[in-house]
């Protein structure tokens, strides 16, 4: 594990501000010993408590599980689970950190997310990945997916599709769900995944909700809308539209 940088002007960062001082420092301690070199760890309350406040009994884990909860709701961390593995990813990681050797992490990086590696190996060589990118997520996510599909999350349907949804509808009345969407008011995401594609399996389901996490549940359904429209109805077919969305605004 390299040495850690605590961002300038953390303590006057008003969302950390307004959390209990042991949540802040909880905050430090996820930055300088929990989170691995690529800021990713367990989402597990009790290894975190024994890695930050070891000496505190009075701490608990549910105190701590709140205190990651609301990082969560804070966007400080991103919450996600690939397989049966819960994790936390610190969504500025690449903003806080600059050094000079950044090992590999031993869990997987959420959707769209740059890891940074540059780790010695044996003989003298040097594994490098990413070194001379941004790392981390594309840049302003909500944003940049608006932009890419010519809209504003959840207005309606993305320019370029509208022109097309007439001949479409014609062509296959029965399979045009999207038609009965409420473009102002979305449902949820999963069970228009299963109206529209497919079942909710315990597989699908983890990258769902990963690339929901990511990109928001109303610009998931956005990318299934596409999907639908295009004919292509699979989560392989989704998940490329939300890579493209991105990659364009990505740095």
């Amino acid at each position: 594990m390299t040495k850690r940088m605590v961002y300038d002007g953390v303590f006057e960062d008003d969302t950390l501000g307004q959390m209990p001082i042991p949540a802040r420092l909880l905050w430090v301690g996820i930055i300088t010993a929990v989170a691995d070199d690529q800021g990713r760890m367990l989402d597990h309350a009790s290894l975190v408590r024994s890695r930050v406040f070891p000496y505190d009994a009075e701490i608990t884990n549910e105190m701590v599980a709140k205190w990651l909860d609301g990082m969560v709701d804070s966007e400080m961390l991103l919450r996600y689970q690939v397989d049966d593995k819960k994790l936390l990813q610190v969504r500025h990681w690449w903003d806080y950190q600059a050094p000079s050797w950044a090992q590999e992490s031993k869990y997987p990086a959420p959707a769209t997310w740059t890891d940074r590696i540059k780790v010695q190996k044996g003989g003298g060589n040097v594994y490098i990945l990413n070194w001379s990118e941004q790392g981390g997520l594309p840049i302003g996510i909500g944003k940049a997916i608006g932009k890419a599909i010519g809209m504003d999350i959840g207005k309606g349907i993305p320019k370029g599709i509208e022109k097309n949804k007439n001949k479409i509808k014609n062509k296959d009345k029965d399979k045009i769900v999207v038609d009965r969407w409420d473009c102002t008011d979305f449902p949820d995401a999963y069970s228009k995944f299963e109206e529209n594609v497919a079942k909710i399996t315990e597989k699908n389901e983890s990258v769902i909700r990963n690339w929901i996490n990511i990109v928001g549940e109303e610009t998931f359904i956005d990318a299934i809308k596409v999907a639908v429209l295009s004919n292509k109805k699979s989560l392989s077919y989704i998940t490329g539209v939300l890579k493209n969305w991105t990659k364009e605004e990505k740095i």
